[in-house]
């Protein structure tokens, strides 16, 4: 048997790093929505106490900030909120320079599923097994045959947020070579156990 394991999406990241404590009147601008000091934060005389009333401003915007975030110390984590290569638009834009440093310009590394290897399966193949994680309700997989627009829709779906399901086949499950897994939003992550034929 073989195991053919889909790369999970990865959430986009960067930081904000204060060096200075001249920020009063600082804004800060994440994924559009400006965070603006006196208003939204406030300036507390020490690096790592900005960090913080900025990480705590994110958080209580993080709809429109599109991000979550994190203090440690003088250094700010901003993490998009859904995985994928959509956060790495996330723009963080300082009002004023010399008292901040930041990771870029933008949120990096995120990845969407199965980025790092294409999402297709080789075949022909007998599947003994099919897994599927979700980080929601949705566990979806649809496998589209070749390059047509026809395919077999394996419906996971348990209604219970988080699940792993594992659907076994006996006899195996045949699919033909050039097969295309697509699956739904709220999928991580899909494991094919396979023999090839």
């Amino acid at each position: 048997m073989k195991t053919l394991t889909f790369d999970p999406a990865v959430k986009a990241t960067g930081t904000l790093t204060f060096t200075g404590t001249d920020v009063v009147g600082f804004t800060i601008t994440i994924g559009g929505k400006v965070l603006a000091e006196g208003v939204d934060w406030t300036a507390q005389g020490t690096v790592a106490g900005d960090a913080t009333q900025l990480a705590a401003a994110i958080n209580t915007n993080t709809a429109t900030c599109l991000a979550t975030a994190v203090a440690v110390g003088p250094t700010v984590t901003i993490t998009a909120n859904t995985a994928g290569t959509g956060g790495n638009a996330i723009v963080i834009t300082v009002s004023t320079g010399g008292q901040t440093t930041q990771s870029g310009a933008h949120l990096t590394g995120g990845t969407n599923f199965g980025a790092a290897g294409a999402l297709a399966f080789s075949g022909p193949g007998r599947v003994k097994t099919i897994t599927v994680a979700s980080s929601g309700s949705s566990l979806g997989v649809q496998i589209l045959n070749g390059v047509t627009s026809s395919g077999t829709e394996y419906d996971f779906i348990t209604g219970t947020t988080g699940q792993t399901v594992v659907r076994t086949y006996q006899n195996g499950l045949l699919l033909p070579t050039g097969c295309f897994v697509i699956p739904q939003a709220d999928v991580t992550a899909v494991d094919i156990e396979y023999e090839q034929i």
